[in-house]
Order: structure tokens, then C-alpha cells, then sequence
């Protein structure tokens, strides 16, 4: 029963919007006030953004928070760029995750 109102609830859009198109011409045409399209609804959206602080931060800090968060790819690809320790990176590794054969293999590839 829902698709059936869904169905007539477009079908009554579609006839409100056929109306209004036919308003619209013949308004276009005799310019007669009785065919005078409905005014648009107009919407005004407004949002304010406000700046809360800027922090400076040196390529060695984002570093060290790269590495505590384990966000490890990014904290080589800094130590890359900015000709820092990626030693670092591989002990925060090699802390955090547990020793198996497997991972001692991984690491010795890379």
C-alpha cells in the first residue's frame, strides 16, 4: 500500500508541476495576473566559521606524533623528505607489535 501512495504522491507532484508550467506559459503569453506562477520559496542559508588557533609545528614533532599514533607509512615518507631517523620508526614497530618468525622475516625484507 505504501508504494501505491509513493505513486500517487509523484503523480500529484508531477500534475502540481505540470500546472505550474502551464501557468507559466500562459503567463509568459497574455501576461493576464490570474496566470501568475506562484513566487519561489527563497533560502538563505548562513554559517559562521570561526578560527580557533594555529599551531606551528616543526617537521620533527609531526614526526613523533606520526610514530605514536602508528601512523607508520606517513612517518617514514616524513622521514624521507625531511632527512629525519626512519631507524625510529622501525624500534616503534618492532615495540608495539608481538615477535613471531613471520614479522622478523617482514622486517628484514623491508
Amino acid at each position: 500500500m505504501e508504494v501505491v501512495k509513493v505513486e500517487e504522491d509523484v503523480d500529484d507532484s508531477m500534475l502540481e508541476l505540470t500546472k505550474e508550467l502551464f501557468k507559466t506559459v500562459l503567463f509568459a503569453i497574455t501576461d493576464m495576473e490570474t496566470f501568475q506562477p506562484k513566487p519561489k520559496k527563497i533560502t538563505v542559508v548562513s554559517r559562521v566559521y570561526r578560527l580557533l588557533g594555529v599551531k606551528s609545528t616543526t617537521p620533527t614533532e609531526l614526526f613523533s606524533r606520526k610514530i605514536e599514533s602508528g601512523n607508520y607509512s606517513d612517518a617514514l615518507s616524513l622521514a624521507e623528505q625531511f632527512g629525519l631517523d626512519s631507524d625510529l620508526v622501525y624500534q616503534q614497530q618492532w615495540r608495539k607489535n608481538p615477535v613471531s618468525t613471520d614479522a622478523i622475516n617482514n622486517y628484514l625484507v623491508t
